[in-house]
């Protein structure tokens, strides 16, 4: 289990740079995606979870808890059985918060733990996003291309990637990711989040 965890935690880390961002969207210039993406990537090492989630479409956040909800809802539920202590699981992923702090969080307080839980566990650094270009679909959307660099655990990792935004009255706002979606729903069912039993890690099998 703690090699699969990981394993994610170092493909949230490379999203890491993009979901970054100065103390508040305010900060950044929302009349261009581009500039909301580079202002991320300059901010990549401050770990500010809170400015990630101000520079995100409110739906995307509340679309992302919804992922794993359920996950939250079994630990709660599981809770009062298990005893004191944070249910080892969220505390894993969402940097020491219960089920009770996770419930009572918002969208954006939420997405920002499992951030920060995310990245804390790679143990990694950060590298450098290079923006390529921009394409427009439609007057309201618009795709950053960008290389991002990071490291963890002994690996290095370069990729391309294309980061989505859509344009709100405020301004641009970034969407959620296909990679954080699919990493956020593997987890909901690697760790029993929709009801049954937690699927073995296939590391622990082979080691038995």
């Amino acid at each position: 289990m703690g090699k699969t965890i990981r394993t994610w935690a170092l493909a949230a880390l490379l999203w890491a740079p993009l979901a970054q961002a100065a103390d508040s969207a305010a900060a950044v210039d929302l009349s261009k995606p581009e500039a909301v993406v580079e202002a991320m990537s300059q901010h990549a090492q401050t770990r500010d979870w809170k400015g990630v989630a101000a520079l995100f479409d409110p739906a995307a956040l509340k679309d992302f808890r919804g992922l794993l909800a359920p996950l939250v809802e079994l630990a709660a539920k599981e809770a009062p059985e298990a005893g004191a202590g944070p249910d080892p699981r969220l505390a894993l992923l969402f940097a020491g918060m219960d089920a009770k702090q996770l419930t009572g969080a918002s969208d954006a307080d939420f997405f920002a733990a499992y951030m920060g839980g995310m990245v804390n566990m790679a143990q990694a650094d950060v590298g450098k996003t290079e923006i390529l270009g921009s394409v427009a679909e439609g007057e309201d959307r618009r795709h950053v291309v960008v290389r991002s660099t990071a490291s963890a655990m002994g690996i290095s990792i370069t990729k391309m990637q294309v980061v989505s935004l859509r344009h709100r009255a405020e301004g641009w706002r970034i969407e959620l990711s296909g990679d954080i979606r699919g990493m956020a729903e593997a987890m909901n069912r690697q760790l029993g989040g929709e009801g049954g039993e937690p699927k073995p890690d296939p590391a622990a099998v082979e080691k038995d």
